[in-house]
């Protein structure tokens, strides 16, 4: 895993002099090597941070170049099927010159070029640069584990890894629709919070004639769709452990989080089938009474398979240790749970460099709530929608914004549809939480009709919470302890297996979910693991709330002279959270949103 950015232009001084300013707010993405390649031609300038995981030679320090082909290449990630693209390419006349992934990836495209993105399978983020015909490509996996910011502004095209990269650019300042978007989902989709500055979408690549001045955006890739109940649960499970076998290569010490619950559970089960070794697991704990179950769930798994475990204890969190850790970030999410993500992989951070998670387990097996409530709610819709718009006009008042349940306001009324979730700040509360109401904007709500709830949710999930939520947190809180996170249930044959032969009851039903996993998982895991409910990971910042020296801090940077929000909007959000209302979320959303504005010195 490792840290890449690139400018491309005619001015390959001030070229040279972004990359060298830039290269240092990524290094902790990858602290064992920097280095930067200037194309012969110099307009194009790549810098690269590595953390060495395959093949820990210097010789694949990167960028790393092909001086017959002209063709250089600083990559992010890992390639999980490099042996056997390695051996195919040695049948073709290939030779190489490490045993690492990155030499793969840069033949690989020298011998099939574009086609090439069709066969690798792993996670990533890359640039290329192609001399000969004068083209640059960054390139993005399927799921997006991996960020590819860019911005293309006078002919120049810019990238990099992470938002900081760029934050110093003289024309650096939000963009005001899509931070109401923010503010609705926690999330910009494929763009961000500054304006002229975007991410490569997941699965895309863009492809830039810096001589012609040519860029496109393509999709190389895209969730398969499959109408038909005809899936094998035995194909399912060889589809994980075959994941599994490619992901477990590596040169450095590696271990699984374990919480105890199905995801993780199953991982570590196959794993221990799998591994050729004792494998290490660790539960990181407080004393919660959620955490003290996880603990007891996963020292049963350690046990079953006689894992090499350690129960890491997290300590209450101090108010300067929560805001240490949200200054480290470059940009901010509407999740709390990145406190205790950072944490974790902190604690560990000494232990291994590799770290395996169950990530992208309730995505492609149902787990996730919202993907019932959708169907729930269509019931209701059904049978008779004229009640269910009177309800929703009902709980359309301002206190039911802050119940449960208040995410799924908009469905009411509306028959087989789904909407984005999570959601946040709606129009209503948007247009009384700034303090120039001029910054509100309204929003076209995605709205997606549907014949198979269940099914299109998944897959709205795996477009927009999978990539801009989930593996944000995961990318971010591993990358900032220079940790590789791996997630095996992201494999792209066992994702596309699943979506081309399941409908959607075979997920889930009314009252029951993860059907598939809870089969597959009979004769691994046992049946109180398999029986638990699902339960959230968060930070319980309302806790915290309580405290007077958390409260007084948190306010007095949110009713602050310079803070863009309204201070009668924040003291009506304090009052709810006093009197136990759920809105400690949208209070942690503002808090992170000012202090990475303060941070950045970032313009409106």
């Amino acid at each position: 895993m490792c840290g890449v950015l690139g400018i491309i232009g005619p001015n390959n001084p001030i070229n040279s002099n972004w990359v060298k300013n830039n290269i240092s707010k990524i290094s902790h993405r990858g602290p064992d090597n920097e280095g930067i390649w200037s194309s012969n031609d110099n307009f194009v300038v790549l810098g690269h941070t590595r953390l060495s995981i395959i093949d820990l030679s210097p010789k694949n320090n990167q960028p790393l170049k092909d001086a017959e082909s002209k063709v250089c290449i600083t990559f992010n990630g890992e390639i999980y099927n490099y042996v056997e693209l390695r051996n195919e390419l040695i049948k073709l006349g290939h030779k190489f010159n490490t045993n690492g992934d990155t030499e793969v990836l840069l033949k690989s495209y020298i011998e099939w070029k574009e086609k090439c993105f069709d066969k690798i399978e792993g996670m990533y983020a890359f640039c290329i640069c192609d001399q000969k015909r004068n083209k640059i490509f960054l390139v993005r996996d399927q799921y997006g584990q991996k960020p590819l910011y860019f911005k293309y502004s006078n002919d120049v095209l810019k990238f990099g890894s992470e938002l900081e990269v760029f934050l110093k650019d003289v024309d650096t300042k939000i963009n005001i629709k899509n931070l109401n978007k923010f503010l609705y989902n926690g999330f910009v989709k494929n763009e961000s919070l500054v304006d002229n500055l975007k991410q490569v979408p997941p699965g895309h690549y863009l492809e830039f004639n810096y001589y012609k001045k040519i860029l496109n955006c393509t999709k190389y890739w895209e969730l398969p769709t499959g109408n038909n109940s005809k899936f094998d649960d035995n194909e399912v499970l060889e589809l994980i452990k075959k994941s599994l076998k490619k992901q477990l290569r590596s040169d450095v010490p590696a271990a699984f989080l374990l919480s105890g619950g199905i995801d993780s559970s199953l991982i570590v089960g196959l794993a221990s089938e799998i591994a050729e070794k004792k494998i290490r697991t660790f539960t990181v704990s407080n004393n919660a009474s959620s955490s003290v179950q996880e603990s007891e769930n996963a020292k049963i798994i350690s046990n079953i398979y006689q894992t090499d475990h350690e129960n890491l204890k997290i300590d209450e969190f101090e108010l300067s240790n929560f805001f240490n850790i949200l200054n480290k970030f470059s940009e901010p999410i509407i999740d709390s749970s990145v406190i205790p993500t950072y944490s974790i992989y902190n604690k560990i951070k000494n232990e291994c460099k590799v770290v395996f998670g169950g990530d992208g387990g309730d995505e492609i097996f149902g787990g996730y709530n919202h993907f019932k409530n959708f169907s729930k709610l269509n019931i209701l819709n059904n049978f008779s929608t004229n009640l269910a718009k009177k309800i929703k006009e009902l709980l359309m008042k301002k206190k039911y914004f802050y119940q449960s349940g208040y995410m799924y306001l908009e469905l009411l009324g509306l028959q087989k549809t789904i909407i984005d979730i999570p959601n946040y700040f709606n129009e209503i509360e948007r247009k009384e939480l700034f303090k120039d109401p001029d910054l509100s904007m309204d929003l076209a709500i995605n709205k997606v009709k549907s014949d198979d709830l269940v099914i299109d949710s998944m897959k709205n999930s795996f477009s927009n919470y999978l990539p801009e939520d989930i593996m944000f947190k995961v990318d971010r809180c591993s990358m900032l302890n220079s940790i590789e996170a791996r997630t095996p249930f992201l494999d792209k044959n066992l994702v596309s297996y699943i979506f081309k032969n399941t409908v959607g009851s075979d997920h889930l039903s009314l009252f029951n979910n993860r059907k598939i996993q809870k089969r597959i998982s009979r004769n691994i895991l046992p049946k109180k693991i398999l029986d638990q409910k699902k339960r959230g990971f968060s930070f319980n910042l309302s806790h915290h709330l309580k405290k007077r020296d958390w409260k007084n801090e948190i306010y007095s940077i949110l009713v602050n002279n310079d803070c863009i929000f309204s201070e009668k909007f924040i003291n009506h959000l304090f009052k709810l959270n006093d009197n136990g209302y759920l809105v400690s979320e949208k209070i942690f959303g503002l808090l992170f949103f000012e202090i990475w504005r303060k941070k950045f010195k970032i313009t409106i």
